[in-house]
């Protein structure tokens, strides 16, 4: 997958972030986002009668490194990845502590992973703090985010979008989760309806921050002068630092 850089990310950037030079940052692409979503994944593929405990401890182990990474880096605390550590964890626990809830949790820890990822999406939105910002903040020019309302505003605009679209991607996984324990129709709602509903996610996050700053630019071109104006302060605060 391509890159996405911060100026398809944002839906107020420009051209003119070709011409900030060291304050661009690299892009991620949406399989970044992806990664997050691996403990959660694993737990409702794998997770069953002879496995649960395992793949629960799998989980658990990759979503506190994802949490350590993002800590060590600087980058702050993911919400998937620490609601992931706690429930992971909290899961674990109470398996080993309960053979009653081990029993039901073995049957029912990965509509439980479907259902923490929906309400982590709608949560956040609830909030005004959209998980893919996360994600979104990595990848946009820093200068901007901090001193560019009209930026940051439409960083947090797409974010918005993006995490409401994998809202209904989670939502669609958990309803087939219900759908494929009353009906014989595994095939169909384990794999067929997810992977579809994911995959649209994924291609919607690489369409649409490039469709909003189109529309954006459009309806607001003195935006381009302003995010110019503030590279160029940058730049020259940068100039007359000492070295």
């Amino acid at each position: 997958m391509n890159g996405i850089d911060e100026t398809d990310i944002a839906g107020t950037g420009a051209e003119a972030g070709t011409e900030t030079g060291p304050m661009k940052v690299k892009g991620v692409s949406p399989l970044s986002i992806l990664y997050s979503f691996v403990p959660y994944i694993l737990m409702s593929v794998f997770a069953g009668p002879q496995s649960f405990r395992v793949v629960t401890a799998i989980s658990l182990g990759i979503s506190a490194v994802w949490m350590a990474v993002g800590l060590a880096r600087g980058q702050g605390v993911h919400q998937l990845s620490l609601v992931g550590t706690v429930l992971f964890a909290g899961m674990l626990v109470a398996s080993f502590a309960d053979p009653h809830l081990d029993a039901w949790l073995q049957q029912h820890s990965g509509t439980m992973s479907d259902a923490a990822l929906v309400v982590t999406a709608l949560a956040g939105l609830a909030a005004g703090h959209p998980f893919t910002l996360y994600y979104a903040k990595l990848s946009v020019d820093p200068v901007q985010y901090e001193n560019n309302p009209a930026f940051r505003a439409g960083v947090l605009a797409v974010s918005r979008v993006i995490t409401g679209v994998w809202a209904l991607s989670f939502a669609i996984s958990l309803g087939c989760d219900f759908a494929s324990a009353a009906t014989n129709a595994n095939a169909l709602f384990d794999w067929v309806i997810p992977i579809v509903a994911m995959v649209g996610a994924v291609k919607f996050t690489m369409w649409y921050p490039n469709y909003s700053r189109t529309k954006t630019m459009a309806e607001h071109p003195e935006y381009l002068e302003e995010h110019r104006a503030i590279a160029e302060a940058a730049a020259a605060r940068q100039a007359a630092e000492p070295a």
